[in-house]
């Protein structure tokens, strides 16, 4: 049991061992760490440091895969993809496709212009199709 300490390390369980912090019946309400940033976010895996969740400013969430913000959720309550300041309830800064049975005529998808919905002519492959 631990009532009170610092620790100037990580606290990692060895395999197969679980730790709940706090007490029985009483654990711990909430677990204060650093802000973090994309590159280094607080909450991350021991092989993979670039990808995790991370405060990305006052009352904003980010999550980062290579070290990169991908996601953002705003204080409004605005997600953005691809953007670090979403404008929107949803943003997306980049290519969007919706496939609903990975068959051609059945993805819906951005048309050229950016502005106008259509639909996949060909089955889509790796997240692109011919959009009509």
């Amino acid at each position: 049991r631990v009532s009170a300490a610092t620790f100037d390390s990580s606290l990692v369980p060895g395999t197969g061992y679980n730790f709940d912090l706090g007490q029985t019946g009483a654990t711990w309400r909430y677990i204060f760490v650093s802000d973090g940033s994309a590159s280094q976010p607080s909450y991350t895996f021991g092989n993979n440091s670039g990808v995790g969740m991370f405060r990305a400013g006052n009352n904003i969430f980010g999550l980062s895969t290579a070290g990169i913000q991908r996601l953002t959720v705003d204080a409004s309550g605005n997600v953005g993809i691809g953007t670090a300041a979403p404008g929107a309830k949803l943003e997306v800064n980049g290519s969007v496709m919706v496939d609903t049975g990975g068959s051609a005529n059945r993805a819906v998808c951005w048309k050229a212009d950016g502005k106008t919905l259509g639909y996949c002519s060909t089955t889509p492959t790796n997240g692109s199709c011919t959009c009509n």
